[in-house]
């Protein structure tokens, strides 16, 4: 794996320089039951899990191959726990990556600082939607 995302112990931590989006949190998932011809309905509870929701990640890199083999690292992450992180502080522990997709990657025409940018970087950035589903409370 390229040096993004991090491997720390046995969770794989992913960390961006911004990272939008909200957990669904874990509740109890229910399954409405109808049937023709019979009057009201049924609830049936199948157990606690975590709801699917999205998140809206941009990364920045110092080179086009690192940003590369970090859009190829992302995909690879499916179906794995990791927990996310972003340069604001913000993290989610054990969550399962469903999905990702890549949106692009480009070079700045300025460059602003960031997380991984310095001032002779190429000012690389990848932006990802992410499907995830918290796998414990955080």
């Amino acid at each position: 794996m390229a040096s993004h995302p991090n491997i720390s112990g046995s969770v794989i931590t992913v960390t961006f320089t911004t990272m939008r989006g909200e957990p669904a949190g874990i509740g109890d998932e229910v399954q409405d039951v109808t049937r023709p011809g019979v009057d009201g309905h049924e609830i049936r509870r199948r157990g606690k899990r975590g709801r699917l929701f999205r998140v809206r990640t941009a990364a920045d890199f110092t080179t086009a191959a690192n940003a590369r083999a970090a859009i190829l690292d992302y995909h690879k992450l499916r179906g794995d726990v990791v927990t996310l992180t972003d340069a604001h502080a913000v993290d989610w522990t054990e969550v399962l990556v469903s999905e990702v997709r890549t949106m692009l990657y480009r070079q700045g025409a300025t460059i602003v600082g960031g997380r991984n940018v310095n001032a002779g970087g190429a000012g690389v950035v990848v932006q990802a939607v992410w499907d995830l589903r918290l796998m414990k409370e955080n």
